[in-house]
């Protein structure tokens, strides 16, 4: 996990985190049915190891992302 927080961004919910950092085309694209399912997977990824991140090919920011959903990270 430690490694991953040099990739930290701000997001209020795995949903926020999805819709500000993915491309649209690999998330709402895909239509409404995959998008929920995505947005499932990150959450249950979220509780089971601490935080969730997409790769660089999924982000708008051509970057790794990930979201830790702590607070004092995303305040």
């Amino acid at each position: 996990m430690g490694n991953f927080r040099k990739y930290a961004v701000k997001a209020n919910s795995v949903e926020d985190f999805l819709e500000k950092y993915t491309k649209h085309d690999r998330h709402y694209g895909r239509g409404e049915e995959y998008a929920k399912e995505r947005i499932a997977y990150y959450k249950k990824e979220l509780k089971e190891i601490g935080f969730c991140f997409m790769s660089k090919h999924e982000s708008v920011t051509g970057r790794v992302v990930a979201y830790f959903g702590d607070i004092a990270l995303n305040s």
